[in-house]
Formats: structure tokens, C-alpha cells, sequence
């Protein structure tokens, strides 16, 4: 995902006449496409719509097009901390329906220097959290939607170079999740996916490294940390396919800190055996794995994303194509990991092949 670093340090590479930044802009029909630990922000001066502009009669300087099932939740504008991606202030927060329109004040007090001597700026995004009743975030209401596109304030002098990427004074928008280049949006219509995927079914074939005869299970990353843990789903070869389903919040002892900074997730691997003892379920102490599965010569995964406080992590889950809830995940190593394609969640390939480093 582009981080406001990388965002950053582009704006200024622009403007000191640099080639590296990509444009494009994105068509308005984007909206049907489709985290860091100080979240504490001080909502205490949440702004009211009332005080950020009249938004039934000005025309609106922000749009989210909400898609998905967004009941029980409400829509704030979220402050960002240049740099490090953080959750800062909460600048609106109103009802959430199906197109949010904003209409706003220049947001003087979050404009930060950059490296563009002159030129000033403010990010933002907008997002959906859990909601009481009362139209306001909580530090205990997870958040269940995040914008793919950040909503950039800029201020100051605007150099040629800058302006000719489509960046413009006043409010801009700057889409997630699409490499290291700078992709601009158009500000009133910015998407806004609202999902919580609680099943995901993954299935497939084998190739000629696996028997007929083997069985398909899922295996818990935490097993891994030696953490003996049940299957979530087991599976026989029929006809040569298989077929796995996840579902529901995964036990406790299926979590694990799998990339070692500290967040726990749950991840379940697709694993085929030998059931030795023909109890079509796999045994750590007796069965034989035989080898994962794979979409194109890459592990695929389950992978559950737990309702968070954490806004910075549902907006990197957004930009990878994420929701809340069980994903299918694509791990590379090289190009990086992606959530899987519908296709790919119903063409893997269980392989001797197809190992983990």
C-alpha cells in the first residue's frame, strides 16, 4: 500500500522534477472495486457538520459511495499523522448511508510542512466503525470499512510539477493499494467498502504428487509454535477435489504472532495428508503431511481479520482488497501478498510442490 512517507516523498520528488511518480487518473466508476498501535486519537473535538460547512445547500468538497452491508455503523472523517500512517482526530462524524457528501472548512489546523518548500498538507480518510446509537466512535467500537483513497488537503504554493500529477489547492483524493506511485481519484466519488466476510470456502484439485486417496485439512499457523490445535475443516479427495470451508471466529488457540511485531492473527494453512490410521482427520503425532496448496505456484491461505479498534490496520487490509473476517490470502514473497480472487479460491492446487519457506 502507498504509505503518506512514500506519498510524501513523491509530491516532493515531483516538484523537484523527478520521472518516478505515476498518474492516473481513476474512473468514477471506482466505487465498485473492491492499521500501527496509537489509535487513541482525541475525538473530544470531533467536529459537528454544522461547523464544517452547510452540507445540505454548498456543494460538497468530499463523496464516499458506500457498498456492502453498513447497519449498526456510523461514518467518521479520520485525521492521519503524516509518516507514520496513525490514527489521530476524528474531523466529522455523522449517519452512515449510501453516498456520505461533505461539505468542509480548509482544515488549517492539520496541514503540515513537507519537503516542497511552501506547500502544505493534510491527509484524511474516511471510514465506518461500529455505532452505540450515538453517531460517534468509541475507543472499544472496531472498524468494519475503510476507503481504498486517501483525501488529501493540499495548501501553500503548488509548484507546476506537482499540479500537473492532477493534485490541485483544496481537497484531493489519492487512491490505496496500487504500487508505489501516486494515483488520483476523483474527491467526490471515493469508494468505501463496507464487508464482513464470517465463511470462505476454498477448493481444488491435486496434482500427480498426491494420491487419490489423501485427505485435505486445514492447519493452523500457531501448530507451527507447537500449539496442538483441531482442524477447522477436513476434507476428502473426490473425483480429484477437494473442497474446505472456514467459518465463524476461529478458537483462541488458532491465533498466533505470525510475522513477529506483536499482532496476532489467525492464519490456517491447506494441508494435504496421509490419514495412516484412517480417522479422516489429521494427526500431528501420527499422520504424514504431504504438501500445501497452491494457486500458480503460490501458498494459499485462510486468513481471519479480526474487528479492530485499529484503524491504520483496516486501511492496510483495504488496500490489499481485505475485509474484516475470513480472506483467502496469496503469500509471494517477491511481489508481495494479496488477498485472492473468487477464481483463485476455487482453483488451487494441493502439491509435494508447493512448500513454505
Amino acid at each position: 500500500m502507498t504509505h503518506l512517507a512514500t506519498v510524501l516523498s513523491l509530491l516532493s520528488l515531483a516538484a523537484c522534477g523527478g520521472s518516478t511518480a505515476v498518474v492516473d487518473e481513476v474512473p468514477t466508476d471506482s466505487a465498485d472495486t473492491g492499521a500501527g498501535e496509537d489509535i487513541g486519537g482525541d475525538t473530544s473535538d470531533s467536529g459537528d457538520p454544522a461547523e464544517t460547512g452547510d452540507t445540505a445547500e454548498s456543494d460538497p468538497d468530499l463523496a464516499w459511495d458506500l457498498t456492502g452491508d453498513f447497519a449498526g455503523t456510523s461514518f467518521s472523517l479520520v485525521s492521519l499523522t503524516p509518516g507514520d500512517f496513525l490514527m489521530a482526530d476524528i474531523l466529522v462524524e455523522v449517519p452512515v448511508s449510501d453516498r456520505v457528501e461533505l461539505t468542509l472548512e480548509p482544515p488549517e489546523d492539520y496541514l503540515e510542512a513537507t519537503d516542497v518548500p511552501g506547500m502544505f498538507v493534510a491527509f484524511f480518510v474516511g471510514a465506518v466503525h461500529e455505532d452505540d446509537g450515538d453517531d460517534k466512535w468509541d475507543p472499544d467500537e472496531a472498524w468494519f470499512g475503510s476507503s481504498t483513497f486517501l483525501s488529501a488537503y493540499l495548501d501553500g504554493v503548488i509548484p507546476p510539477e506537482v499540479s500537473d500529477l492532477g493534485l490541485h489547492q483544496g481537497w484531493n483524493a489519492l487512491e490505496l493499494g496500487r504500487g508505489e506511485g501516486i494515483f488520483v481519484g476523483d474527491p467526490l466519488s471515493q469508494p468505501l467498502p463496507v464487508a464482513f466476510s464470517g465463511s470462505l470456502t476454498m477448493s481444488g484439485t491435486h496434482d500427480d504428487t498426491i494420491d487419490d486417496d489423501a485427505r485435505v485439512t486445514t492447519l493452523a499457523a500457531s501448530a507451527f509454535a507447537g500449539t496442538a490445535t483441531d482442524a477447522l475443516d477436513d476434507s476428502a479427495i473426490v473425483d480429484g477435489e477437494w473442497s474446505l470451508r472456514l467459518s465463524g471466529e476461529p478458537p483462541a488457540d488458532h491465533y498466533a504472532d505470525i510475522d513477529g511485531n506483536g499482532s496476532v492473527e489467525a492464519v490456517e494453512l491447506l494441508m494435504a495428508y496421509a490419514d495412516s490410521n484412517e480417522n479422516e482427520s489429521f494427526d500431528l503425532s501420527s499422520d504424514h503431511g504431504l504438501g500445501f496448496a497452491c494457486v500458480d505456484g503460490l501458498p494459499l491461505f485462510g486468513w481471519w481479520i479480526e474487528p479492530s479498534p485499529d484503524l491504520t490496520e483496516l486501511m492496510n487490509i483495504s488496500g490489499m482488497g481485505g475485509s474484516v473476517g475470513w480472506n483467502g490470502l496469496i503469500v509471494d514473497d517477491v511481489n508481495g501478498s494479496r488477498v485472492a480472487e473468487a477464481t483463485e479460491l476455487e482453483s488451487a492446487v494441493v502439491s509435494a510442490n508447493c512448500t513454505l519457506d
